[in-house]
């Protein structure tokens, strides 16, 4: 299956790795791409987890998990890089 993240690679090569926290996202665009392969699964818990702690008391496992549920995502396109 292609990942999510439009990154044309199989989810397993990709973000999978991420969500399993087999691997640690080095890079802005690697957190986000794997942030929206979650929100896409509903894996509220990993969305939480990477959050910055100042923020993960304000933004509980539970609501984020009720706005993967409502929310629709349709495609997550990268316009650049940064390196």
């Amino acid at each position: 299956m292609s990942c999510y993240c439009n990154s044309s690679l199989p989810y397993s090569q990709c973000c999978e790795p991420y969500l399993k926290g087999q691997k640690f996202a080095e890079r802005p665009q690697i957190l986000m791409r794997s942030r929206y392969t979650a929100y896409c699964l509903k894996d509220a818990q990993y969305i939480h987890d990477t959050y910055a702690q100042a923020k993960q008391a304000q933004n509980s496992v539970d609501d984020i998990a009720a706005f993967a549920n409502y929310a629709h995502f349709i495609k997550l396109e990268v316009l650049e890089e940064v390196a």
